[in-house]
């Protein structure tokens, strides 16, 4: 747990945008794997099996709640230490940080979905692949043209 806790939360926390519940749904993925730790194959990383099982608790906790089902919103969660580490000009900062996220959201759900898994919980694509249930060259398609649509969106207007 002490190896895997920091990115099991960060992943809830990108889904979930609020601290305390993604704290819920990284206790109830750890619950899961518990619980279900004899049917852990050995096929991968422990790390990706408890993302995919976080992911899943994330998104049956914004079911419980009666929320629409919302993929990944953000480029990094809240309290991330890069987060306005950097600049002199706080007000610059946020509204780049706007614009990330506005930018992000108009992505398909999910190619932000493998965007995030990738560049915020640091998973590999193969890691994305298995947590999403999807090939590994449509992971790989799915960000590229993440990418590809956040770098026209952000690029300043002539």
């Amino acid at each position: 747990m002490r190896r895997t806790e920091i990115r099991v939360r960060a992943v809830a926390l990108a889904i979930l945008r609020d601290r305390s519940d993604a704290e819920d749904a990284a206790q109830e993925a750890y619950l899961r794997a518990f619980r279900r730790a004899s049917g852990y194959r050995g096929e991968g990383p422990v790390g990706a099996w408890l993302c995919r099982i976080a992911v899943r608790a994330a998104h049956d906790a914004l079911r419980r709640a009666g929320r629409q089902r919302r993929l990944l919103e953000v480029a990094s969660p809240p309290g991330d230490p890069a987060e306005g580490a950097g600049s002199a000009e706080p007000e610059e900062d946020l509204r780049r940080r706007t614009e990330v996220e506005s930018a992000l959201r108009r992505l398909p759900g999910d190619e932000r979905e493998a965007l995030v898994l990738k560049e915020v919980a640091g998973m590999t694509y193969r890691e994305i692949s298995e947590s999403c249930g999807v090939p590994l060259g449509t992971v790989q398609s799915r960000i590229h043209r993440a990418r590809q649509r956040l770098a026209e969106a952000l690029r300043p207007q002539k």
